[in-house]
């Protein structure tokens, strides 16, 4: 898996903001559209079930995560590439592998800006605004209400979430690895503020979109579901990894880090 680009500093809100719950849940699978970080394109199937789930991030990574097990995967589809092991451990790999590209943002950076990045950071938390219900839609035949969340001018994110479908939470077990994969501080402070959000609001989220200016980079990602399945039982197929992608081991987090 390699390090991320300065383009790919949110590479996994959208899995946490799909996060919410109710007490009694089905297998559902949303069939989604992708516009990623990078611009590029793809359609994938999003997986939950009473206690697996797999998901797609912004970057096009793919998470899968096991309750039960206390497991997780991380699929990087581009370098034909996956870890699986601990979640305990996943957020470890993750900043592993992104920590030639953070080295490689901070070289330059000077104490004065560093000390002024950190009152920005600090900022952020008066600026978090949360608005709930004011605007609707259907999509894939569910009726859905926008939630934004803002940090002032830097960051936004919208997203529709159905009332009617509920998935369990795995947001706070998997909250660690979604900020070891955000390098960048701005990013990662939004991050968190919009898992804690998104952990208030009840429902499934079936489309989402954000505009951010970090630290190091601006962009926008969106999704959005064309098909909700929620009368099946997902199939084993779901939780495997595409044949003939290669394994990585911890040698190659630490062979990243070291870089």
């Amino acid at each position: 898996m390699r390090p991320l680009s300065p383009q790919r500093t949110l590479c996994v809100l959208v899995a946490a903001l799909a996060l919410a719950a109710t007490p009694a849940f089905a297998d559902v699978t949303l069939h989604a559209h992708y516009t990623l970080v990078s611009g590029d394109t793809v359609t994938r199937a999003n997986y939950f079930s009473s206690h697996r789930t797999r998901m797609t991030a912004p970057d096009g990574r793919e998470y899968l995560y096991d309750a039960r097990k206390k497991r997780v995967a991380i699929v990087d589809h581009d370098l034909q590439a996956y870890w699986e092991g601990p979640v305990a451990q996943a957020d470890s790999i993750v900043d592993s592998l992104n920590a030639m590209r953070y080295h490689e943002v901070m070289a330059n950076v000077t104490d004065e800006k560093r000390a002024a990045w950190m009152q920005l950071v600090a900022s952020i938390n008066d600026s978090i605004r949360v608005t709930k219900g004011w605007q609707d839609r259907l999509i894939a035949d569910y009726h859905c209400t926008l939630v934004t969340v803002t940090a002032g001018p830097r960051m936004q994110n919208n997203r529709w979430m159905a009332a009617a479908l509920s998935v369990p939470k795995y947001s706070a077990e998997l909250e660690r690895v979604v900020l070891a994969s955000v390098p960048d501080v701005l990013g990662r402070a939004f991050a968190k503020m919009v898992i804690g959000a998104s952990a208030e609001v009840s429902g499934l989220t079936l489309a989402a979109d954000a505009t951010y200016e970090t630290l190091s980079s601006s962009g926008h990602y969106a999704w959005e579901t064309y098909w909700v399945e929620s009368s099946s039982k997902i199939p084993d197929s779901a939780w495997t990894i595409p044949e003939g992608y290669r394994r990585l081991q911890w040698s190659d987090a630490r062979k990243a880090k070291r870089r």
